[in-house]
């Protein structure tokens, strides 16, 4: 109330018809650098543009460097129309309190809107990739300044505030994707399992060029008991583990009952747990 008891007393009408020209002058400067601003700065940003970024992302951080630009030369011609009838030191210090006070008020709105600004420069992700933020686990179907949109697999559409985003999880920018294998097997046909699982490894390894580095065979869990669980850890290409773990399921299988080695091939644990999650599909990323 003081501020504004202290501008009240420092209004100073001046000569009304020639400020009124002055502000129809200080708009019309305004409008004009505005529209030069939205004509200039889209080319600029998009010959800037990183060729990891989609064309929603250029086309955001377009449009809100523009929007940024041309708030700023308004922001500036409203604090020159206001000098005309108030001090310098006065208008500032009324901006300041503003300022202030509308940052405390909307400050989840302030925090959305910076995180979203730093996820849209940083490229943490971008749309048509596969994320997890949180829970949620789908694709990106748009990035705004406040909100992420993700599309889960069962169809849902989450909207997530920018500002709580604190760990990405992205499947899309893997290096690789895992392909591993387990294997139960009686403890007494152990012996005769090892040099088969590794010979079906080697020939995975050697016939496919999507297998990324040699295969490994061992047992994880080092358990000792009637039954013996030995994982065939083979990393595919990103994209290719679906079609290696079928491949390598099937040689497997054959070999052992070649052999007439009774065992059960399977899936490894952490694909399975991800394939049970029924809406969050992240092993036909694999």
């Amino acid at each position: 109330m003081d501020i504004l008891q202290q501008l009240s007393d420092q209004f100073n009408p001046g000569d009304g018809p020639g400020n009124l020209v002055k502000i129809a002058g200080i708009l019309l400067l305004a409008g004009l650098v505005s529209w030069v601003l939205g004509r200039l700065l889209p080319p600029v940003v998009e010959k800037r543009r990183s060729t990891r970024w989609s064309e929603a992302r250029r086309a955001t951080l377009a449009n809100l460097v523009t929007d940024v630009a041309q708030a700023t030369v308004y922001i500036v011609a409203f604090v020159f129309i206001l000098s005309l009838y108030f001090p310098g030191s006065s208008i500032l210090t009324a901006l300041g309190l503003f300022s202030a006070g509308l940052g405390l008020a909307a400050r989840p709105f302030v925090s959305d809107v910076i995180s979203g600004v730093t996820l849209l420069f940083d490229d943490h992700y971008t749309v048509g990739e596969k994320v997890q933020l949180f829970d949620v686990i789908g694709r990106v179907e748009e990035v705004q300044l406040r909100n992420t949109l993700i599309r889960a697999d069962s169809g849902e559409l989450y909207i997530v505030p920018n500002g709580e985003v604190r760990l990405v999880r992205n499947f899309s920018r893997s290096s690789f994707s895992l392909a591993s294998v387990q294997v139960s097997v009686p403890r007494e046909q152990v012996a005769a399992c090892l040099p088969l699982l590794r010979e079906v490894a080697a020939q995975v390894y050697a016939e496919r060029d999507d297998v990324v580095e040699e295969p490994m065979v061992l047992s994880e869990s080092g358990l000792l008991s009637s039954e013996t669980l030995l994982t065939v850890k083979v990393k595919a290409e990103y994209g290719h583990g679906r079609e290696v773990r079928t491949n390598l399921i099937t040689r497997i299988h054959h070999a052992l009952s070649t052999q007439g080695i009774i065992a059960t091939p399977e899936a490894t644990p952490e694909h399975i747990h991800e394939q049970v999650k029924g809406s969050r599909q992240t092993h036909d990323l694999l």
